[in-house]
């Protein structure tokens, strides 16, 4: 009688497909990510140029972080040197009147003199949003 082999039998997995693997994982972990820069080209940013007493409050950073916007407080003699261009872009419109509040939500470039009351002034550029 003949005796028939019924254990399973694997075949070794091709070493060219355990290649690609290993390259699609590796390049799946190493490959390297774009970093955020900290303003992006047309993210909203608030630049307050001569922020005076009443604009250093704590609630327009609470605001704007709240709305997920970039605010800047430069005093108009500031280097623009070490600032990003978009800021210094903003700051560029607001050195031109001081004090002001030049902000940019949505593409929308707004410049304002600086009023008694920031935070209301903030909130109002964000309700055509």
């Amino acid at each position: 009688m003949t005796q028939i082999d019924v254990r399973q039998h694997k075949e070794p997995v091709p070493p060219l497909l355990l290649l690609m693997i290993v390259a699609v994982v590796g390049a799946a972990l190493f490959w390297p990510r774009e970093q955020p820069s900290p303003v992006p080209v047309g993210s909203d940013a608030i630049v307050i140029v001569d922020s005076t007493k009443l604009a250093n409050s704590l609630l327009l950073d609470e605001f704007c972080d709240r709305k997920e916007v970039e605010l800047r407080r430069l005093e108009s003699n500031a280097e623009m040197q070490n600032v990003e261009p978009e800021i210094a872009d903003l700051f560029a419109l607001g050195v031109q009147d001081p004090p002001a509040i030049v902000s940019r939500i949505n593409g929308n470039v707004v410049v304002q003199s600086l009023g008694d009351d920031p935070l209301s002034q903030l909130e109002g550029l964000f309700d055509d949003r």
